[in-house]
């Protein structure tokens, strides 16, 4: 051990003796050529006194221990707030008490930190708006998608119009925070729906049209204005360009072909019409067409003047049959209309043929069921009536022709109170002018006057505004005013039909006139104005 501390100390500690300069060292090499000529004495001495002023290192024990001692303590400190006085903190570094260090750590904000604070919370708010849209939309859409590839066409359809609602209100709401800011800014549509949202929606139509001009209008305007640039030839739209050149070859005859129908009907003063039949059926006859669909329609315009000349169901289904089949594969454009003139002219296992045939066209097709529920009711068949109904709900949950729809169910099973909940329930839903006009006539079957008169108003003020005030729907009105002593509203329902060279409906007329019963219409027969 001894020996180990005397090692240590011999070897390491005690500097060693300078070895004796090798005679062969060469001191110009080793030491730098410098002029020492004007080195003095003093200069000498002020170099020696820095080297031995110059503290030695300590060793570094002595460092940690003056880190751990605590810092001296001032005598003059009295231990209180340096600014009011009080006591400090709890932190003996603190020079101040709380308060005063809170007043301290406060941080003054000017005018330009509060507008970029506020503009801050508006760009937040504006990026938390634009997400949460434009999930809305592209969700929708992915939805709507998916209807079409099930045939559920009115749903796709309603779901492109949401994205379209979407859309717009995204956009307002943009234009809207824009104008906050700075209000001559012009309102700019800042997100479109994209192609996809024109692909669904003129999808939706191919499946939905109809021969109708308003439907064919609709729809070529529609592709014009949403295809500009080519898009039309892409694949995914051959069928909505195939429809396309389709309906633009029938538009292309049938402005001639109205032209002269109108020479073959024309409307007498009483309403009825003066029909050239044979003249029209031969000219239709001798017109030359070329495709299914031009075929089609000229078994329809011959279809219109067989219904225009009265002529028996027989010859006027026949014409329509015709145009349904001659069409190909555009005779569904004919199906709605064929299924309404069946009803009307009463061949109710047609109606139930044709309603199969379109449901299976389009899962969601409404007119179907509501005509499948006309013709089981007219048969007294209440309980198919009702299931009907409940497949009409199944297949359209969203849609509001079922609460009508069985309302007249419920109404014809004598379940008035039933038939009044179910309409309220739809007009919470959405309701339309039909809904109210069921309403209506079960509180007035129930002797209900006061209510029986709002709802019928109702009725009445919603088909006027949307522009569908249906025959039916004005007849109704007429009666029910009559009966309640609304006469204002009577005479002017009234003068609407003179001016329109019509007259209310018989049932209407024997009903005011005491012939039959308000229950003799809505409770017998069809249950229906007639």
């Amino acid at each position: 051990m001894a020996e180990d501390k005397e090692k240590s100390l011999t070897d390491e500690t005690l500097p060693k003796e300078p070895e004796e300069t090798s005679a062969s060292w060469d001191w110009d090499a080793a030491v730098p050529q410098t002029d020492t000529s004007n080195i003095t004495l003093d200069d000498l001495q002020e170099t020696e006194e820095k080297v031995v002023e110059q503290p030695a290192e300590e060793p570094e024990e002595n460092e940690t221990e003056k880190e751990e001692e605590a810092p001296a303590s001032n005598p003059d400190d009295d231990g209180l707030c340096i600014v009011c006085g009080k006591e400090r903190g709890n932190s003996p570094s603190d020079l101040y008490c709380n308060a005063c260090r809170a007043k301290f750590l406060r941080t003054n904000y000017g005018v330009g930190h509060i507008i970029l604070a506020f503009v801050m919370v508006i760009v937040a708010a504006l990026g938390y708006f634009v997400a949460t849209s434009t999930v809305t939309v592209s969700s929708k859409l992915y939805k709507a998608e998916q209807c079409i590839s099930e045939k559920r066409y009115n749903d796709a359809l309603n779901l492109c119009s949401e994205a379209f609602d979407a859309t717009d209100k995204l956009n307002s709401g943009v234009n809207a925070v824009i104008k906050g800011i700075n209000s001559n800014v012009a309102n700019q549509d800042w997100f479109t729906e994209g192609e996809k949202a024109t692909h669904l929606i003129l999808e939706t139509y191919v499946h939905n049209m109809t021969i109708n001009a308003s439907d064919r209008q609709t729809f070529v305007e529609a592709v014009e204005k949403y295809y500009t640039n080519g898009e039309l030839d892409q694949p995914r739209n051959a069928n909505i360009k195939k429809l396309y050149n389709a309906i633009k070859s029938v538009d292309a005859i049938a402005t001639s072909l109205d032209e002269k129908m109108n020479s073959f009907v024309t409307q007498k003063e009483d309403g009825t019409y003066d029909v050239k039949y044979d003249e029209g059926i031969k000219f239709f006859d001798s017109y030359k067409v070329d495709t299914d669909i031009e075929k089609g329609l000229m078994e329809y315009y011959k279809f219109m003047l067989a219904y225009y000349a009265n002529k028996d169901s027989k010859t006027a289904l026949g014409f329509i049959d015709n145009a349904y089949k001659k069409s190909g594969e555009y005779g569904y454009l004919y199906l709605q209309n064929y299924m309404g003139m069946a009803w009307q002219y009463k061949e109710y296992d047609k109606v139930l043929e044709l309603s199969k045939i379109a449901t299976e066209l389009n899962v969601n097709d409404a007119s179907a069921y509501y005509y499948a529920v006309k013709v089981y009711i007219e048969k007294n068949d209440f309980d198919t009536a009702d299931k009907m109904c409940e497949e009409m709900r199944k297949a359209n949950p969203d849609g509001i022709d079922y609460y009508s729809t069985k309302a007249e169910v419920l109404r014809r099973q004598n379940k008035l109170d039933e038939a009044i909940e179910i309409c309220r329930k739809g007009i919470v839903a959405g309701s339309d002018s039909e809904i109210y006009r069921q309403q209506a006539i079960a509180y007035l079957l129930k002797s209900d006057k006061e209510n029986a008169l709002e709802a019928i108003k109702q009725s009445y003020e919603i088909a006027t505004q949307n522009q569908q005030l249906s025959i039916q729907t004005a007849n109704t009105v007429a009666l029910i005013c009559f009966i309640c002593d609304d006469t204002k509203t009577y005479e002017e329902v009234e003068a609407m039909f003179k001016q329109s060279s019509m007259e209310l409906s018989d049932s209407v007329k024997k009903c005011i006139k005491g012939d039959i019963t308000f229950e003799d219409i809505f409770m017998k027969g069809s249950g229906e104005i007639s």
